[in-house]
């Protein structure tokens, strides 16, 4: 199913404004995680992604144990708690071009 869904979420990834990277990786017994790496804060980002994938999202709910209610769009603060709830802290902190953002990035490659 994830192989499917990916053109869609490549194609939402490129939209959100703050991302700068994410993925999904197989963690094995049934389980994928979702690596990412953006700029702003956590509710923001959420935000970012019920709008550009949450019907991706609805699919993947599907086949999730303790899914966050569906349509996400629909339930934002049902989502973003969920979505907290499983949030890890992170590994460490690394900016690849402070103080530029992700929009300031992507402006700078167009100019070049």
């Amino acid at each position: 199913m994830l192989p499917r869904l990916m053109p869609s979420i490549a194609k939402a990834g490129d939209e959100i404004g703050t991302l700068h990277f994410g993925t999904f990786v197989d963690l094995g017994n049934a389980q994928i995680g979702f690596f990412t790496i953006y700029d702003g804060d956590f509710r923001s980002y959420m935000n970012d992604f019920m709008k550009f994938i949450g019907p991706t999202f609805d699919e993947l709910m599907k086949h999730m144990k303790n899914p966050a209610p569906t349509p996400v769009a629909k339930n934002p603060e049902e989502f973003i708690a969920w979505a907290a709830a499983l949030r890890r802290d992170p590994i460490l902190f690394y900016s690849a071009y402070p103080p530029l953002g992700v929009q300031d990035v992507k402006a700078l490659a167009v100019a070049a």
